[in-house]
């Protein structure tokens, strides 16, 4: 999930980063979350993977993944 941190909204992120390679990403925005799943052994070429570290972009969001979600649930 990527969810992106205030003031900014997660239509201005998306808009920013740009469509997501279709045979490789999928995103879902819902509220000021996406839900974005992409393929594991190609995420070098994804899209939104390359440009979600980018000045401009990085600071903009967070990302959670589900590593970290369930590093949470096991606190």
């Amino acid at each position: 999930m990527i969810f992106a941190i205030a003031p900014n909204s997660i239509e201005s992120v998306a808009e920013k980063i740009g469509k997501p390679s279709a045979e490789l990403e999928k995103v879902q925005i819902c509220g000021n979350a996406a839900f974005w799943s992409f393929d594991r052994k190609l995420y070098a070429k994804a899209n939104w993977w390359k440009k979600t570290a980018t000045p401009g972009i990085g600071e903009m969001i967070t990302i959670r993944t589900a590593n970290t979600l369930r590093k949470i649930a096991e606190m």
